[in-house]
């Protein structure tokens, strides 16, 4: 009986993949095209808060991603978020509560994508995202490494994998 232990536990083992083969190895695909921001006034109000006079209405912003030269107005009927961006609830003070998903051309390998968000119908706003991306045999990916808003370099300035910053208006 102790054999047929030791024999099943040894087939057991030997059936699984423990990662010993290549510690560095990554598969599946990962793709990270989204931002979490702020806005603030000079004073620190939140722009997104009704109750702050001259605040964004999210109803009424607009994103547009850049294709080939051309503005297209982003509005996918089928998808949960179809303007591509979220105002989140329940957000704690000092946090980013809007969420946007700036283009992603998944057709470059690695570069940069040009996205307009309009806020208001006087401000339009620019964001520079420069992605790294690739594909091989076990894997796709493609997730943003610098952000530029308004021309200013928003993205990396700390530690995070997460894009997120705050924009004084």
């Amino acid at each position: 009986m102790y054999r047929l232990t030791i024999l099943i536990l040894w087939l057991g083992l030997g059936a699984c993949d423990l990662g010993f083969d290549s510690p560095n190895d990554v598969s599946g695909d990962y793709y990270n095209s989204d931002l979490m921001i702020s806005f603030r006034d000079s004073s620190g109000q939140d722009l997104l808060d009704p109750d702050t006079p001259g605040y964004y209405d999210t109803a009424q912003m607009i994103l547009f991603y850049e294709v080939d030269g051309e503005l297209e107005e982003v509005y996918l009927e089928s998808n949960d978020l179809p303007k591509q961006f979220t105002l989140l609830e329940n957000v704690p003070q000092n946090e980013e509560p809007f969420r946007l998903y700036v283009s992603a051309d998944l057709r470059l390998t690695s570069g940069n994508t040009m996205t307009y968000l309009q806020l208001s119908p006087s401000d339009m706003d620019t964001i520079v995202c420069e992605y790294e991306a690739g594909t091989g045999k076990n894997e796709n990916y493609s997730y943003i490494i610098n952000v530029w808003y308004n021309g200013e370099h928003v993205f990396p300035i700390n530690d995070s994998d997460i894009a997120y910053f705050t924009i004084e208006k």
